[in-house]
């Protein structure tokens, strides 16, 4: 069963680097559920009776918003190795292997991965406008909180 509030901390810790698996874990969603969870999203299509349920558009729309995280993730680790962060290449290396690992050019001559958690979408359909906000939303409640706990005030 799809638990909001449990993909929301998921998300919010995949925004800060978490694997979406460990996040899951953090969450108290087991490896098991959260893997269904993925697979209902993905299978989930415009049209399809597996957005028939409110439950079913939720999943679909959490797991877009999970690839959005994790890109978001990797966007300002990158921007914060153009500033010179040593440590958030180190983090790219690491977390997102597959492009920032340093490799053998002849391994940059691979297609490109799909996202891990690729949803398939109607191509008459409008992008979600919304995402951004819901984002936007999620790193707002992550600052509210962490001020709330005494945290970094800025």
């Amino acid at each position: 069963m799809f638990d909001r509030d449990a993909a929301e901390t998921i998300l919010e810790a995949v925004l800060l680097g978490m694997e979406p698996h460990r996040a899951a874990l953090a969450a108290g969603i087991t490896a098991e559920e959260h893997a269904a969870w993925i697979e209902q999203g993905r299978s989930a299509h415009v049209g399809s009776t597996a957005l028939d349920t409110q439950e079913g558009a939720l999943v679909a729309q959490y797991v877009r918003d999970l690839d959005r995280a994790m890109a978001l993730s990797e966007l300002d680790a990158l921007k914060q190795v153009k500033d010179g962060s040593d440590a958030h290449r180190w983090f790219l290396e690491r977390r997102f292997p597959n492009r920032w690992a340093k490799t053998p050019a002849a391994l940059w001559s691979r297609p490109p991965e799909q996202p891990a958690a690729s949803v398939p979408t109607n191509p008459d359909q409008q992008p979600d406008d919304d995402a951004d906000g819901r984002m936007d939303d999620l790193r707002r409640k992550r600052e509210e909180k962490r001020r709330a706990a005494g945290g970094d005030p800025g």
